[in-house]
């Protein structure tokens, strides 16, 4: 049973549409009507637990703004579906950025329009709460990582230490090997659990949105990888400008940073470079990484975008097989997309994908249009 709160200062129109809504709906509907915002936000505080609730346009603008406010802070997820005379297209985008889920015109189809829409609010609804509850699923298990399995290994690690250090020299000798596979295997599996909350928090982050100039985070992390850098003899060069996106700094600079930091890492040149440039490709930019690394063959191009897929030991390059997967999620984040091209021991390069902020793609449709005018 679906049950429904409709929100109405004309009680008989709202009687009307409810039994008109209750014609046209295959499962069985419960309504209440309600003629006022105070009326609507105590039937649902004391005895109304509505899957739906309909307001009248009424009640958005003005006190109205303050009703749908007062709904979501009961309940952020609360479907609601606003009604109006005549439809007006700047009023629903601005209900539907408040939080409601759909703004329909009255009129002779009422009936079956509505009630697709309040089928489909509670639908999404739904699938949002479930999203939400994954949402705090992972926000939990990144926490135990952090604070629960961290600290065993800190013990392991202290452990091993203490024990060599109360150890003879010649019993220090017969233990070094052991005593150094423990600590080795403890530290990866810190590696693991740091990368694995960093997995985690990528998917169940909020998403800030800001002006991010690409060129100024490329700049800090230069910074940051400076004396892995010099350690080298290696270089990071952009040799065209990177743009501003639209994004979270943080993330992209991760994104960047393990990019970066994978040319240099997987890389036995005398010399390794690293270059970032970028490709305007109409509605996306196209950020490609370059480095003259050992490379990667072509049949494993799209495994290593895959969680815990590694193609070396650890003996070999040190790491957990996460950091592609990780660049991966960021990416898909920012409506984006991430590839790879490669040639054993020729070389890597990355392509970043990434859509334009909104003022970019209307300078190009401005662009586009003034030359065809002067063509």
């Amino acid at each position: 049973m679906i049950r429904l709160l409709l929100a109405d200062p004309d009680t008989d129109r709202a009687n009307d549409t409810l039994a008109t809504l209750q014609q046209g709906m295959s499962d069985p509907l419960r309504g209440q009507v309600t003629d006022s915002a105070d009326g609507c936000l105590s039937a649902l505080n004391d005895t109304f637990l509505a899957d739906c609730v309909v307001i009248d346009g009424a009640f958005f603008g003005g006190a109205g703004r303050c009703l749908l406010d007062d709904l979501f802070a009961r309940d952020r997820f609360l479907p609601v579906i606003v009604l109006v005379e005549d439809y007006d297209g700047e009023h629903a985008i601005a209900a539907m950025r408040r939080g409601a889920r759909d703004v329909l015109r009255r009129g002779v189809d009422l009936g079956p329009r509505l009630g697709l829409a309040v089928a489909d609010a509670i639908s999404r609804a739904e699938a949002d709460r479930r999203d939400d509850d994954r949402r705090e699923l992972l926000q939990s298990f990144a926490a135990v990582l952090v604070h629960d399995l961290r600290a065993p290994l800190r013990s392991v690690r202290g452990g091993g230490d203490m024990l060599m250090e109360d150890l003879e020299a010649p019993q220090q000798q017969t233990h070094a090997e052991v005593l150094g596979f423990i600590r080795n295997g403890a530290e990866h599996m810190d590696r693991l659990i740091v990368d694995l909350h960093r997995h985690c928090a990528v998917a169940s982050a909020a998403q800030p949105r800001a002006e991010v100039d690409l060129s100024a985070v490329v700049d800090k992390l230069r910074m940051a990888l400076s004396a892995d850098i010099a350690r080298r003899g290696a270089e990071v060069s952009v040799i065209s400008p990177l743009p501003v996106i639209r994004g979270d700094e943080t993330q992209l600079a991760q994104l960047l940073q393990n990019l970066i930091a994978n040319g240099l890492k997987f890389n036995e040149a005398a010399a390794p470079l690293v270059q970032l440039s970028c490709e305007d490709r109409g509605d996306l930019w196209r950020i490609s990484i370059t480095d003259n690394g050992i490379g990667i063959d072509s049949a494993h191009t799209e495994d290593i975008f895959q969680p815990l897929r590694r193609l070396h030991s650890d003996s070999e390059y040190e790491g957990t097989g996460l950091g592609l997967s990780i660049c991966t999620r960021i990416a898909r984040r920012h409506g984006g997309r991430l590839s790879c091209v490669s040639v054993p021991d020729q070389g890597t390069t990355f392509h970043l994908d990434l859509p334009k902020t909104r003022a970019d793609v209307i300078g190009l449709a401005v662009g586009g249009d003034r030359a065809a005018s002067a063509g």
